[in-house]
């Protein structure tokens, strides 16, 4: 018969970096919401979803122990994280990834930085090599401008790689605003890493509305708080 489909929220920061609800509040949303699966990816900190290696499925919501680390060529999202990988050049990042069998996932390849004209350049540096050695790209993400949403689109397209859709969510209403619909046998880690896996398993869904706002935000606070994240 015909598989079942689930909601995925892939890209959700909380109070453990520079999101402003716990992990159970983003879990209670990403339910209130219709998903079934959410992945932690805090910055440069797996913390907040390690605990949920113990006991993933959270009333229907499958939680996926996540990171977002900052590398040399951009963010990275790594999903089934076993401990906290340290930020670096993507080769050591990638190295720290696979050791822990975890997937990586380019997060907004073409998003520049605030304020960071200098790193304009490494926005490209994504060269075919390093693509072949990750799993997939985020081609939608809930913060980006339009135009560098558009630009991964079309790569993950050419590249034949795994797309992925994450809303960047640092606010609990964000949470669910760019999904990802997998199709897999049933809830659990085994099947969605098999899924993540397998490009025509996952379909990235347009985000609902432009959270390039929220972006902004997000920087002013993170600069006031002298935060950075590369």
């Amino acid at each position: 018969g015909l598989m079942p489909s689930f909601f995925a929220e892939l890209h959700c920061h909380t109070a453990y970096s520079d999101g402003w609800a716990s992990p159970e509040g983003c879990i209670r949303q990403a339910r209130k919401r219709g998903l079934q699966i959410l992945a932690i990816t805090d910055h440069n900190t797996a913390e907040g979803g390690l605990p949920y290696w113990e006991s993933p499925l959270q009333d229907g919501v499958l939680v996926v122990p996540g990171e977002e680390v900052s590398t040399d060529a951009g963010h990275l999202l790594a999903y089934f994280v076993k401990e906290t990988i340290s930020p670096g050049p993507l080769d050591d990042v990638l190295a720290q990834v696979r050791a822990q069998n975890a997937l990586a996932f380019m997060a907004h390849p073409y998003h520049i930085p605030l304020g960071n004209r200098w790193r304009k350049r490494r926005i490209f540096k994504l060269s075919d090599a390093r693509l072949s050695r990750l799993d997939g790209i985020e081609v939608e993400n809930g913060h980006n401008r339009s135009a560098a949403n558009r630009l991964a689109w079309q790569l993950a397209a050419d590249r034949k790689l795994t797309a992925i859709a994450g809303s960047d969510a640092h606010f609990p209403p964000e949470i669910g605003n760019a999904r990802c619909k997998v199709t897999m046998p049933d809830l659990s880690f085994a099947s969605l890493r098999a899924a993540l896996l397998h490009r025509d398993s996952v379909t990235p869904l347009p985000r609902r509305w432009n959270a390039y706002g929220v972006y902004l935000f997000v920087g002013l606070l993170n600069k006031v708080q002298r935060r950075r994240y590369g």
